[in-house]
Order: C-alpha cells, then sequence, then structure tokens
C-alpha cells in the first residue's frame, strides 16, 4: 500500500498548486497511470497470500463442441468477399484527422538533444523535484545545456544560475542524479 499511498500523496501535490494552469498535464497522467497499475496489480493478488492453482482448466471434448455447435444455425454467404487494397497512393486522410506538421525546434548543435538521455520516470522526477514542477523552466535549461560543447561549461552555468535559483543542494540525491545524467550525455556524444 505503500505505492499507492505515495502516488495519491504525488496527485494531491498537483492538485494543490495554488495555479491550476501550473499543472503539467503529462506528469498528472502519468502519476494516474502508475496510480491504475498499482490499483491493478493490487487487485491481482490473491486474499490471504495464497497463490491461485496454475493448472488451466480442462477443455471441452470434441463430442461437446459437435453437440454444442450442431445446434447453432449458420447464415448463408450470398456474396464473394471485396478484397480492399488500401495503399497511400488511393488513399488519403480527411484534412480534419490529418496531423498537422509541427515545427521542430532548432538545436544549435550537430549533437543529440539531451532529452533523449532523459527517461519518461527522470524526467518527471527532476520537473518535480528540481524545478518545482516548472515544466517550462525544465525545458529552458535543458535547451541552454544543448548549446554547450563541454560537460565543464554546462556544470558552471548550472551552478552560477539555476542551482542557486532553485536552492539546489549538493547533498540531494536528485540533485547528483541530474549531473550525472548530463556528464553521461556528454561523454556519449
Amino acid at each position: 500500500m505503500d505505492k499507492l499511498d505515495v502516488l495519491l500523496q504525488k496527485i494531491a501535490e498537483l492538485n494543490r498548486l495554488p495555479n491550476k494552469e501550473q499543472i503539467d498535464i503529462d506528469l498528472m497522467l502519468d502519476h494516474t497511470r502508475a496510480l491504475y497499475a498499482a490499483l491493478l496489480e493490487q487487485k491481482a493478488q490473491p486474499a490471504g497470500g495464497h497463490l491461485p492453482d496454475p493448472s488451466p482448466a480442462p477443455l471441452p471434448s470434441e463430442s461437446m463442441v459437435a453437440g454444442i455447435m450442431s445446434g447453432v444455425s449458420r447464415p448463408e454467404i450470398t456474396a464473394p468477399p471485396v478484397e480492399l487494397e488500401l495503399t497511400a497512393t488511393n488513399y488519403t486522410a480527411p484534412k480534419d484527422l490529418a496531423p498537422e506538421p509541427q515545427p521542430r525546434p532548432a538545436v544549435q548543435k550537430d549533437y543529440p538533444d539531451i532529452r533523449r538521455s532523459i527517461g519518461i520516470n527522470d524526467k518527471y522526477q527532476f520537473i518535480s523535484e528540481l524545478f518545482s514542477n516548472n515544466k517550462q523552466a525544465y525545458e529552458q535549461v535543458l535547451d541552454q545545456i544543448n548549446t554547450f560543447d563541454t560537460e565543464d561549461e554546462a556544470f558552471e552555468w548550472l551552478e552560477a544560475e539555476v542551482a542557486t535559483q532553485n536552492n539546489w543542494r549538493n547533498d540531494d540525491e536528485a540533485v547528483q542524479y541530474f549531473y550525472t545524467t548530463i556528464s553521461d550525455y556528454f561523454s556519449n556524444r
């Protein structure tokens, strides 16, 4: 139940934000999905700790199936099946369903974006714990990190600008993990 309590607490914290426009919908959905999965997992666990019988149910015999099927009427098929072949040349999506092309943000270097080095759970942890649920500030920091040529430049800027502004403590696990992620990004590009 600890997992459920933590997830409920995170959802409640987001809901208590004074400015509802600040709620990160993706973060709220992520917590809700995790809560749903945890509840399903809880429901699947048998009561009393006894495991269910793993043996499968017996299959019906051929005579049972024949008996059941003898009373089932089957409709006659009067028309031959129609073969449809949809290809890119003969199908176009309706205008209201076709996705509009989204402009890609300009990356100033030929290196991959740091966002590719950050998993979804880590992203939400960083936004929540390091940027006080401010997704825009998080995204701006990542954009700036992408512009640096070296790890040292990025760390100097983070210490001077971001860490002091967000009251980061170097002994905080989330801060250390964020720095490790940045270090890994620069060492792998």
